[in-house]
């Protein structure tokens, strides 16, 4: 069976490459924002072929990332997603921490035993192994998202919501001079600043629509 060449950053020297599949590209994007908690990213992990895989997955720094299940069994043909968790106080360097996983084959029976310290020794030789570096993106505007490729998806440029944004803000700040300009008393409009007055009560009321920004 012909396996998927998946990148081995970071692997030391004679490491061996990893054999299962993953969903991950090059890198882990991770959400990050101050005080907004802790944030997860799930890993998909398939076993393509038709022997019981056991692994493990470990990660640089036990203070700010926890892993879920940290190790475990895939059965042939079948998949698995491991959780990748990240609780870290203040905004961790980009490529700095990354997550290690490990592989091997075993046996149906040590799949169901659910004893993987056992298996996992200090000695234990894994016969895959791939690090993959994890980059913090802002949770609301993530990587490579700005104002110019968010206006681009509506078709209007970053210079059309700024000129149009500030016509609002001129339209707005006019409005709020005239309206301090006015009395209105039983449907009569009195404009302060002069002696013309204008009768609205059999003016039907209108709907203001807002403008929608891009």
């Amino acid at each position: 069976m012909a396996v998927r060449k998946i990148p081995t950053k970071g692997n030391k020297p004679g490491e061996p490459p990893f054999k299962l599949e993953l969903d991950t590209k090059d890198v882990l994007n991770m959400k990050w924002e101050k005080n907004m908690g802790s944030t997860f990213t799930d890993i998909k992990m398939t076993n393509q072929f038709d022997e019981f895989h056991t692994f493990k997955v470990k990660c640089t720094d036990n203070n700010i990332f926890r892993v879920r299940p940290p190790m475990g069994a895939i059965d042939p043909k079948t998949s698995v997603n491991i959780r990748v968790i990240q609780h870290a106080q203040e905004r961790p360097t980009n490529n700095k921490h990354f997550v290690a996983i490990l592989h091997m084959k075993c046996t149906a029976a040590d799949a169901k035993k659910n004893n993987w310290k056992m298996v996992w020794r200090a000695d234990t030789k894994p016969e895959g192994v791939i690090r993959i570096p994890i980059v913090f993106v802002d949770s609301v505007h993530p990587t490579g998202v700005t104002d110019d490729s968010l206006c681009a998806r509506s078709g209007r440029s970053a210079e059309y919501r700024g000129s149009h944004g500030e016509a609002m803000r001129n339209a707005i700040i006019g409005l709020v001079a005239l309206l301090a300009q006015i009395d209105v008393v039983e449907g009569v409009i009195t404009m302060t600043s002069g002696a013309e007055k204008i009768d609205i009560r059999g003016i039907k009321d209108q709907s203001l629509t807002q403008s929608r920004r891009c």
